[in-house]
């Protein structure tokens, strides 16, 4: 089942821009209650998705990316970008903080929105063009990554514990690093002696910054996320795999 949208109205980067300030809002004013459901909800859609949409809608045309394709590289792109920022921001004055945090982010999908209305314009780009949108193959993706994400999740959930005992280090680094921020790279004390898994460590503080939980809360939830994200990628494979075999006959 395909369902062909206008991409005057399923791209819209005004109403993305609309999306992002609600978004922004709601995770500066939502109180911390729980089950925080909802806010892990609105969390997870501004950290995992909004970003990386942003960037790969302004760099490709709507009719030039499948569907699972550009949430693959949404939810890959918004994982690169987030380590990245928080690099940007340990080296500037204003160290990772909330507000630093939000704001960054948000200012990333606002002007990666901008950028695409300015190409838009200069391209004189169609808006009657159609989108398809695969309804079946978008619901097929959506069943394996609900999997990989509990079964991922799951653990942490019963247990209350990090994802695994080698998630300790980095934990402590990401608190260290919320503590002491801006500091060098080079600094032993936050980074540790082996600078490894350097973007993980900026990671959970970026992710700890902006949902106001703890490293070990947030780093326990959303890094085995951004894990189960890469059954994306093997969809796509298999997808693509499918396509070229069934064209040889």
């Amino acid at each position: 089942m395909k369902i062909h949208f206008p991409s005057s109205t399923a791209y819209d980067p005004k109403i993305f821009i609309g999306f992002t300030i609600i978004a922004t809002l709601a995770i500066f004013l939502l109180p911390h209650v729980r089950p925080y459901i909802y806010f892990v909800f609105i969390l997870t859609f501004f950290l995992i998705l909004l970003p990386g949409f942003a960037v790969i809608q302004m760099l490709f045309p709507e009719d030039k990316v499948k569907s699972i394709e550009r949430a693959a590289l949404s939810v890959s792109t918004s994982l690169a970008l987030i380590p990245l920022i928080g690099l940007t921001l340990n080296c500037t004055p204003l160290g990772i903080g909330k507000v630093s945090a939000i704001v960054s982010l948000s200012l990333l999908i606002m002007v990666s929105k901008v950028l695409l209305i300015i190409k838009r314009t200069r391209t004189y780009a169609s808006q009657s063009k159609k989108i398809k949108v695969d309804i079946e193959l978008i619901f097929c993706a959506f069943i394996p990554f609900a999997v990989a994400a509990i079964l991922r999740v799951y653990p942490h959930l019963i247990s209350g514990l990090p994802f695994s005992v080698d998630s300790w280090p980095s934990i402590k680094y990401a608190e260290l690093l919320l503590k002491y921020s801006p500091v060098y790279l080079n600094d032993v004390k936050v980074f540790g002696s082996q600078h490894n898994y350097v973007g993980e460590k900026l990671f959970g503080a970026v992710v700890s910054a902006i949902s106001g939980f703890q490293p070990i809360q947030s780093m326990a939830f959303y890094v085995p996320l951004a894990g189960a994200s890469s059954i994306l990628f093997s969809m796509q494979l298999c997808v693509d795999y499918t396509v070229r075999r069934a064209s040889r006959f």
